[in-house]
């Protein structure tokens, strides 16, 4: 109950006032977020959109139980000014986190249909058809031949990230590992390796190749010992001194996605990992998008980092990453 109320808070606050949402954020609350997200916010597949159900909502009678239980576990029905005031951005947030379609009665009348869930996230899905996409993205081969697997790195909704050896010459690479089943899931796995070939840069995981094996993509990249930034703040306290250089490795990383007109939308300490020795890398290009591909209202990422204008579902781009 006290997850639902700090996750909804802090999402409608922020949609209200961008600063507030930091009077909700004690040290614990990162890894509080993460595990509500992991728990509660699966992610959305092409059968899920077409089993959605859209409802009407004139008032809060008319939501459904999944819904009134966080309303309910959120107390913020006691602050009935605030969310009158964000009406659409409530209704946004508890889409968000229940995965139903909620529309005003003006809404509905405007659009009944469901909304579009494809989005032009590249060039690659963009301008190319799927197979044209794949067969200029994906490298031939059986990787379960070419690698052998060590042991599990993590693991999570996208799918899980192993270490494996090279057969050929015995070197340590990771491979991340994801469902490629549905049109939507291929779209986005080759739009995550379209970025990944395009974001050549020292403060960015070096992509080396991908592979189907059977219904998984395989995404071959360096293997970086260090751990994650998370990791490391949570076993050791850093100095302003190395504060600082993280800060600045990130913002070089970010600096040449953004000059590529790319959006990361999923920068937090999780997605930044480290070497031995000492290089700072921005990881997990899921979530990319390339601005002027497409309109950029959707609220995708980790609640704890989505910004202001994502909530607000105004239009955002790379001052999101900034956020």
């Amino acid at each position: 109950r006290s997850q639902c109320r700090k996750v909804v808070e802090i999402l409608l606050q922020a949609g209200a006032d961008p600063h507030a949402c930091f009077d909700f954020a004690p040290d614990d609350l990162h890894s509080l977020m993460e595990e509500y997200r992991e728990k509660n916010c699966r992610p959305e597949t092409d059968q899920d959109d077409a089993q959605k159900e859209i409802i009407i909502i004139r008032s809060f009678e008319d939501f459904p139980p999944s819904a009134t239980k966080i309303i309910e576990s959120s107390g913020l029905k006691k602050n009935m000014e605030l969310i009158e005031k964000n009406w659409d951005v409530f209704l946004f947030v508890l889409r968000f986190l229940t995965r139903k379609i909620y529309r005003t009665p003006d809404e509905f009348a405007e659009n009944p249909g469901p909304e579009p869930r494809r989005e032009f996230k590249s060039r690659a899905s963009h301008q190319k058809t799927l197979e044209q996409a794949s067969q200029e993205l994906i490298t031939n081969g059986n990787p379960r031949k070419m690698f052998k697997i060590v042991e599990d790195v993590g693991r999570g909704g996208f799918g899980s990230v192993v270490m494996v050896k090279r057969v050929e010459d015995k070197k340590q690479v990771a491979i991340k590992k994801v469902p490629h089943l549905t049109e939507k899931e291929q779209w986005n796995n080759l739009d995550e390796i379209f970025f990944l070939q395009e974001c050549k840069h020292p403060c960015v995981v070096k992509y080396i190749n991908s592979y189907l094996a059977r219904d998984e993509m395989w995404i071959v990249m360096e293997f970086l010992e260090g751990g994650s930034l998370s990791q490391a703040v949570s076993k050791f306290h850093l100095q302003e001194s190395q504060i600082c250089y993280v800060t600045k490795e990130i913002l070089r990383g970010l600096t040449a996605l953004h000059k590529k007109n790319i959006v990361h939308r999923d920068l937090k300490s999780a997605n930044i990992m480290l070497s031995i020795c000492g290089d700072i890398k921005i990881i997990d290009f899921g979530l990319c998008v390339e601005v002027g591909t497409a309109e950029l209202k959707n609220m995708v990422g980790s609640p704890f980092w989505i910004p202001p204008e994502m909530i607000q579902r105004k239009e955002h781009g790379t001052p999101a990453d900034i956020w």
